[in-house]
């Protein structure tokens, strides 16, 4: 019997993850990536970065009138590729107790 299996490297973050931020809502998410196409993204990425003038972390609260061609060239650039996106929406206001 063969056994096929493929490698992943995954990627988390959380936002507004705080008890009392004053956002209702807490989000978990993470990428995921085959991980022989991991390199041939990074290089990507800080290309479409370094063609926008842009260095730092990407953060979705960047985005402005002078950012929205990177990142949506970025978005695109996601949905060309075999990363995959998932996240968990977690309403703060309810009360667990």
């Amino acid at each position: 019997m063969e056994c096929s299996h493929k490698t992943y490297n995954i990627y988390c973050d959380e936002s507004t993850h705080l008890e009392n931020d004053g956002q209702p809502y807490m989000i978990y998410g993470y990428v995921s990536i085959p991980y022989n196409e991991m390199a041939l993204a990074k290089k990507q990425i800080r290309e479409i970065k370094q063609k926008h003038g842009y260095e730092g972390e990407l953060k979705w609260t960047n985005i402005s009138d002078k950012t929205f061609a990177l990142y949506n060239e970025i978005v695109d650039y996601f949905f060309m590729t075999n990363m995959k996106f998932r996240a968990v929406i977690v309403d703060k206001s309810v009360d667990t107790n």
